[in-house]
């Protein structure tokens, strides 16, 4: 059995001495949650329904180029990176 997993970004930049990060407000479409109301969310998902996910960096490259595209197409090229200046 594959083990389930969630991978999550952190995309951030200082901008005029200001730390600004990307999050998005997601709701739920299942109705047993819509309570909650909308939660503010970091861009990610997990690797449930996907095989080709390997490792958790499989499941980050895939969803969060899914997640801020428009129509199914990327415009953001995730690359992992120890040092970010």
């Amino acid at each position: 059995m594959k083990k389930d997993w969630y991978s999550g970004a952190i995309i951030w930049k200082v901008e005029d001495g200001v730390l600004k990060f990307l999050v998005f407000w997601s709701w739920s479409t299942n109705p047993r949650y819509w309570k909650q109301g909308p939660q503010l969310k970091f861009p990610g998902g997990k690797n449930h329904d996907h095989p080709e996910d390997l490792t958790s960096i499989d499941t980050l490259f895939r969803e969060v180029p899914e997640e801020l595209s428009e129509s199914g197409r990327p415009r953001l090229v995730v690359r992992p990176c120890t040092n970010p200046a």
